[in-house]
């Protein structure tokens, strides 16, 4: 349980940084639907951490299954944006998102592999994935529809 909660801490950590990435992103862009976007993905990650706050109050998952979206793959072949850009476009903002996303998931399902002897453990890595999942597929499905 102690690992459980330890890996909680950090997680609550990643999304706390993520959410004030975003933050700053929105105040440094001068584009109304740029501030727009990051402000929406920094509202995402206040709540993800939200959620895995409640998760270590009450020291377990939630009894609910998760299902991640399937994967549309954009992330995979759209390029790297420069995050110090100031003229980011509406689908650089989204493309950025995509890759922020599936950068934590893979993280997740990594350390879900790594993690043999703790089946908690294994179990908070599955479920951070599969919402990190949905994240990337909800960025990937308005790239796709602008398309």
């Amino acid at each position: 349980m102690e690992l459980f909660e330890e890996f909680l801490h950090h997680a609550i950590g990643l999304e706390r940084e993520a959410s004030e990435l975003y933050k700053k992103m929105a105040n440094h862009s001068s584009a109304p639907e740029i501030k727009k976007v990051f402000a929406e993905m920094a509202a995402v990650e206040e709540g993800h951490k939200k959620q895995l706050e409640q998760i270590l109050a009450k020291g377990e998952l939630p009894k609910k299954q998760f299902y991640p979206d399937p994967d549309l793959k954009i992330a995979d072949y759209v390029v790297e944006v420069d995050l110090t850009r100031d003229d980011l476009s509406y689908d650089e903002a989204l493309i950025i998102g995509m890759k922020l996303e599936k950068t934590s998931q893979e993280l997740y399902k990594k350390l879900s592999r790594s993690v043999v002897d703790h089946p908690e453990l294994k179990g908070l890595f599955d479920y951070l994935a599969a919402e990190e999942a949905k994240h990337k597929h909800s960025f990937e499905a308005k790239f796709d529809d602008r398309q």
